[in-house]
């Protein structure tokens, strides 16, 4: 008897509601429990995505292949930052003094290599060092790798530093500090816009001035707009290949 009292409560109280939903919703409300049940299966959307851990051997593929790209862009940039000049003090070959000093040093000091294998070392350790240090020194920011660091954004990247090469060569400017000057403001802006993050601010900012003091010895008429566009090219070249390697690793 109880339970045909409660099931003829429960029907009294949907044919009361019922019509009421009804008139103001739509006749949805009147599914069945079981449309209702599967609606509940539904997984949140608010729920954390776990990412699935690849396995050892896939880690070890996607690493040889970052390897390979950042190594070949590396020689890319090197010959890009050798062509890169202006028509005032900004000769060609200026930029690369960074990359041929350095390359100078390991050959007299540590191992005689080739100064390509160089360039090409060189590309890795700075597709590299962005993503370690997003996920060691910089985690607690919670940068989002994969927010703009997509394909087409690193296209984009790519078009702007050959534009602004072609800016620095084809338009008429007063002097090379202000081409120098204009870049650096351009940076900020393209940081914020392609990055925006602490790690790649940081770590460019550092290998900027680093190139500069290893540049200094070498300037020695006192154009300090030189050292500005050194500055300017590898902290962008930094920001490329920090968005090349996230890129690259962002399944690793």
């Amino acid at each position: 008897m109880a339970n045909n009292n409660n099931l003829k409560t429960e029907d009294s109280v949907s044919n009361l509601v019922k019509p009421t939903l009804y008139s103001i919703y739509d006749k949805d409300v009147t599914t069945s429990s079981t449309d209702y049940s599967t609606l509940r299966n539904i997984p949140n959307v608010n729920e954390p995505i776990v990412r699935k851990e690849k396995k050892l051997h896939q880690q070890i593929i996607i690493i040889i292949y970052a390897t390979v790209v950042l190594f070949i862009f590396g020689n890319i940039f090197a010959v890009l930052c050798n062509e890169l000049y202006d028509n005032l003090t900004l000769k060609r070959g200026i930029l690369s003094i960074t990359l041929h000093s350095i390359a100078k040093y390991i050959n007299d000091n540590i191992i005689p290599v080739d100064k390509n294998i160089v360039f090409g070392i060189l590309g890795i350790l700075c597709g590299f060092i962005i993503p370690i240090c997003d996920n060691v020194f910089f985690a607690r920011y919670n940068y989002n790798s994969n927010s703009s660091n997509d394909f087409q954004s690193i296209l984009k990247c790519l078009n702007s530093i050959l534009g602004i090469s072609l800016g620095i060569k084809h338009l008429r400017w007063k002097s090379s500090m202000q081409a120098s000057s204009a870049w650096g403001l351009l940076n900020i802006i393209m940081w914020l816009y392609f990055d925006g993050s602490l790690s790649t601010l940081t770590i460019g900012s550092v290998i900027s001035f680093v190139s500069c003091v290893i540049s200094f010895n070498t300037i020695t008429n006192d154009n300090y707009s030189l050292l500005v566009y050194i500055m300017d090219f590898y902290f962008f070249s930094l920001l490329i290949f920090g968005k090349l390697g996230r890129y690259l690793l962002r399944n690793c």
